[in-house]
């Protein structure tokens, strides 16, 4: 059984996290953009019904933000080979440069907490994140995303 506090606690600390990236300067894009990158490299080439699915977002949102993402050059719009009315995305290499820096810095900032972690800490946590993208990742695979 699932604790209330437990839930409470995992988005309270992933929170703070959030919080204490986005104060840096550097990672301004982790808002929003980084997320979206990441659903796009992980999905590409993704259309925006399926975007919007993965990213929990309308379908009106996701065409905005893919819009955004369009006019910075880090994703790129195609026709669909099989169907010339459905538009994909891909990222750009320029988008996997934001993306692959943004990580990079995020990684740098948290990285000093998490050495003062213990070894079997680091790997329980290794073992949770893992099992968490799995279940999250078989949700947004079924969820239908109403406008």
């Amino acid at each position: 059984m699932i604790d209330d506090s437990l839930t409470a606690d995992l988005v309270h600390v992933a929170g703070r996290s959030i919080r204490m990236l986005t104060r840096d300067p550097s990672l301004e894009t982790l808002g929003s953009v980084t997320p979206a990158l990441s659903v796009i490299k992980a999905e590409a080439p993704i259309t925006v019904s399926d975007f919007a699915r993965h990213y929990g977002c309308t379908q009106p949102s996701a065409s905005q933000l893919l819009a955004k993402l369009e006019r910075h050059g880090w994703v790129v719009r195609t026709t669909s080979a099989t169907d010339g009315r459905v538009r994909n995305f891909a990222l750009t290499p320029a988008g996997e440069r934001q993306l692959t820096d943004a990580r990079a810095r995020a990684a740098e900032l948290l990285s000093p907490a998490l050495r003062q972690l213990p070894e079997s800490d680091l790997a329980a946590l290794r073992r949770v994140i893992t099992a968490l993208e799995d279940v999250l990742d078989a949700r947004a695979s079924t969820q239908v995303t109403h406008a």
